[in-house]
C-alpha cells in the first residue's frame, strides 16, 4: 500500500492499480474500506482458494450486485 501511495504522490494523473485475493471470509466492509485505503482506480478480485472434493464446503456464493 506504500508503494501505490508514494506512486500517486509524485504522480498524480498516473493509473494505479492493484489486485485481491478472496476466499477467506471476507466481509463486504473490509473490501469497500480496502478500496478506500488503497485509493485506486481499478481493484482485481479473484478466488485465492482452490475447490477441490477435500476442501470446505463453499459457505456462499456472492453475486456481483
Amino acid at each position: 500500500m506504500q508503494l501505490l501511495q508514494q506512486v500517486k504522490d509524485k504522480t498524480q494523473d498516473m493509473f494505479t492499480k492493484s489486485g485481491l485475493m478472496l476466499g477467506l471470509g471476507e466481509q463486504e466492509e473490509e473490501l469497500t474500506r480496502l478500496w478506500r485505503i488503497l485509493g485506486v482506480r481499478g481493484l482485481t478480485f479473484c478466488l485465492g482458494t482452490v475447490l477441490v472434493k477435500d476442501n470446505t464446503d463453499v459457505n456462499r456464493y456472492v453475486t456481483p450486485e
